[in-house]
């Protein structure tokens, strides 16, 4: 199958700099393994409720919620990844970007030197020719 990540991911994949690979681990990835059930705030309530002698209500659609808080956390990780590939990208083409630059500014200093050469040999001859 074929997404539009799919094309972002493959994208630079032949132009990738060994030297921008460090870049991805400047973004570490955020554990996925928590939830919402598991998180202090949901602890210190349950535990709240019973410590005072109420029963702790049954959770309807505990799973439907958990399944919601999971997919979130997986489309986030999904997203993190994607920024990830997004600022290497961006990196190498930066990279790329300046050295082309060097290379088109050199070519043009060569074509002036060249040029001026040129020009001092016209104006020789002539003065010769005189």
């Amino acid at each position: 199958f074929f997404s539009p990540m799919h094309a972002v991911r493959t994208s630079a994949r032949g132009t990738t700099d060994m030297l921008l690979r460090n870049i991805s681990s400047e973004f570490p990835l955020r554990s996925s393994s928590k939830t919402f059930e598991d998180s202090p705030v949901q602890l210190k309530e349950d535990t709240c409720v019973a410590a005072s002698g109420q029963q702790v209500p049954k959770k309807k659609g505990r799973r439907r919620r958990k399944n919601t808080v999971n997919d979130l956390e997986l489309e986030a990780l999904r997203l993190q990844e994607a920024n990830q590939q997004l600022e290497h990208d961006i990196a190498t083409m930066r990279l790329q970007m300046r050295t082309m630059r060097r290379q088109h500014q050199r070519q043009l200093q060569r074509e002036a030197d060249a040029f001026v050469d040129q020009l001092a040999k016209e104006l020789e001859a002539s003065r010769k020719a005189r």
